[in-house]
């Protein structure tokens, strides 16, 4: 069996590995066109340890910049919720640049070629007829397969971001939400070691004018303005609802080019290891449409968390600033953030019925009944 995973990030790498794992006698080739230590992040980096338990996963702590131990939700307003993890982390921040090379590492140990050269360069490797051709390049990069991607330009959010040295409070991350400055979607602060942080937005691209202006802007409203800034970086990310399948003929597409990443917060590290483990697994087996099958409770949890994603693209300023302050005697039960969100509108009820009512009817009905 001869497969082609292009792409070596977490998607492809894993993939790889499952399949290997699987099927030692695979002959397993990946591409890709970046070098795989000492690239800038393309993401904040932050993974949930819920999800990283849903996939059974441990993380190195080498690759690990931070943990993640307090969560702060800024309403346009400038007031906050925060919560405490008290002593069981929330998740962390990789060394991405480190942890991909660590991934594509145990994937060349277990039998897998890497080959580093663009993917322009793929289609002599495609013309050989492998048996798989695996997609792992990411959604915007995502150009030879015959899938058809059919997703909004408000379902693809364009993320811009920086590195500063900033002494941001270890262990906190901030989410920002102002809808005159980030239109539908948020801001962060995400620390990632050595009196360093990750700043960035992201806007679906249809609104993603000025973008620059508006990350300089962002800066200097949290006060990170004048701080030495490196590794700028851009990336479009689907959050939009799940496919129904991610198999056309010979040709699987996992993490981002399968749209996996969660509609809600964006994140897509964990999600694109599940893919790749799951396409993996599948392929080895000799049943590729069951890799549909096996992803099925991500593609559960995400229509849920695309509907929660449309409620807080339906909210103002004004809702924002209610929401946070409704939110202040809120004590979260559980480290999973659809769950707690979901426990969000019960608590909403008896305090605020118009907001209630709001993010019921987009939740169940998909529109803003209450103006």
């Amino acid at each position: 069996m001869r497969i082609l995973i292009i792409g070596a990030g977490p998607a492809g790498s894993s993939t790889a590995i499952s399949i290997l794992r699987n099927n030692p006698d695979a002959k397993v080739t990946l591409i890709d066109h970046r070098r795989i230590v000492g690239v800038p992040p393309r993401c904040a980096g932050g993974v949930s340890t819920y999800m990283l338990g849903k996939i059974g996963l441990k993380i190195p702590s080498k690759y690990v910049a931070s943990p993640i131990t307090r969560i702060r939700i800024y309403a346009p307003n400038q007031t906050f919720y925060e919560v405490s993890s008290n002593g069981s982390d929330y998740g962390y921040v990789l060394y991405r640049d480190k942890f991909d090379q660590y991934l594509a590492s145990q994937a060349i140990k277990l039998g897998a070629e890497l080959i580093q050269t663009h993917y322009t360069q793929t289609v002599g490797l495609i013309e050989k007829m492998p048996d798989f051709i695996i997609d792992a390049r990411g959604y915007a990069e995502n150009h030879i397969g015959v899938l058809k991607q059919n997703v909004s330009r408000e379902d693809l959010h364009f993320c811009l971001q920086n590195e500063v040295y900033w002494n941001h409070p270890k262990g906190l991350v901030s989410i920002y939400f102002d809808t005159g400055l980030i239109p539908h979607g948020y801001g962060w602060v995400f620390p990632s070691g050595q009196g360093r942080a990750r700043i960035g937005l992201g806007t679906p691209i249809s609104l993603k004018q000025q973008l620059h202006a508006r990350l300089k802007q962002f800066k200097e409203r949290i006060g990170a303005d004048a701080c030495p800034v490196e590794n700028l970086v851009g990336k479009v990310i689907p959050t939009a609802p799940p496919r129904r399948s991610n198999v056309t003929g010979n040709r699987i597409f996992v993490g981002d080019a399968g749209a996996w990443c969660d509609p809600l917060t964006g994140g897509g590290i964990c999600q694109a290891i599940a893919s790749g483990t799951s396409a993996g697994r599948a392929i080895a087996e000799g049943r590729p449409e069951l890799y549909d099958y096996y992803m099925n409770w991500l593609r559960t949890q995400n229509k849920i968390r695309y509907r929660l994603k449309k409620v807080l693209c339906s909210f103002s300023d004004q809702d924002f600033n209610t929401l946070i302050a409704s939110l202040q005697d809120f004590e979260p039960s559980t480290l999973d953030l659809g769950t707690e969100l979901r426990r969000v509108l019960r608590h909403m009820a008896p305090r605020n019925l118009r907001l209630f009512a709001k993010m019921l009817g987009v939740m169940l009905l998909g529109v803003d009944m209450v103006r």
